[in-house]
């Protein structure tokens, strides 16, 4: 296994995740992630290119801003830090097979909408499209678009049912329109089999985590949670071991 190859994936993938900071940061306000270049969201002031080096320029400047000293939010080195992981993790696991490039798409679009939704409960169209797109370029790649087709209906279907249902019981939003088009996106990838075993996992994740945060007393009952990071998250456990729960439960 070359050495060098790899710490080109890992760097590959830090680079990416400082380029998904910038979306993460200005997609939800509706701004351009071309231009103004890298500011200080506190001060304003133009980052130069030494402020800008995945998670050492956090480092070196000890979590706070070079011009104005107010601290940087920790979600530029975790988000650096997590691409930069997931990168590595797809490549053990297909190897540089050109098929490979779609998931380190697809991994980059789910950290984008994981913290962006976090941070705003919002999932900004421009991911879920760009998604969907690589999702059904990757079914065209793979001879597979009629299964990405059937399980972007699957999942944009069973959400969307989810969101009405839910507005006619809680008379209120139940599911967002960002959740339907992350399932569709996910279908788009997965197919059939995929997106029903990542909405099977996002509602177990989501109630793990949701009775954890409300044992914690973190969340209080009634106060929205959202549901884009336990899908992003299913995603992920369905691309590294998704086969392999299949087999288990077809076995069990």
């Amino acid at each position: 296994m070359n050495i060098v190859f790899i710490i080109m994936v890992f760097v590959l993938g830090l680079v990416v995740g400082s380029f998904l900071n910038v979306c993460i940061c200005r997609l939800p306000q509706e701004k351009s992630i071309v231009y103004p270049p890298s500011n200080c969201p506190k001060c304003g002031h133009r980052l130069a290119a030494i402020d800008l080096i995945p998670i050492l320029s956090y480092i070196f400047l000890r979590g706070k801003c070079r011009y104005c000293k107010e601290p940087i939010t920790t979600r530029y080195p975790i988000v650096e830090a997590l691409t930069g992981f997931l990168f590595l993790a797809v490549y053990f696991k297909f190897g540089s097979v050109p098929g490979s490039v779609f998931y380190l798409i697809f991994v980059s679009i789910l950290i984008g909408i994981t913290f962006s939704d976090l941070e705003t409960q919002t999932i900004h169209d421009y991911f879920t499209f760009a998604g969907i797109a690589a999702g059904l370029l990757y079914g065209l790649y793979s001879g597979s678009l009629v299964y990405s087709l059937y399980g972007m209906a699957i999942g944009a279907g069973f959400f969307f049912f989810v969101r009405v249902l839910g507005q006619l019981i809680y008379k209120k939003e139940a599911m967002g329109e960002g959740d339907v088009l992350l399932a569709a996106m996910l279908g788009a990838f997965f197919g059939p089999n995929g997106i029903i075993l990542s909405i099977a996992l996002s509602f177990l994740i989501g109630a793990i985590v949701s009775v954890v945060l409300l044992l914690l007393k973190i969340k209080k009952r009634g106060e929205e949670i959202p549901f884009g990071p336990y899908l992003a998250v299913s995603a992920v456990v369905v691309i590294f071991w998704g086969e392999l729960l299949w087999r288990w439960y077809l076995g069990y």
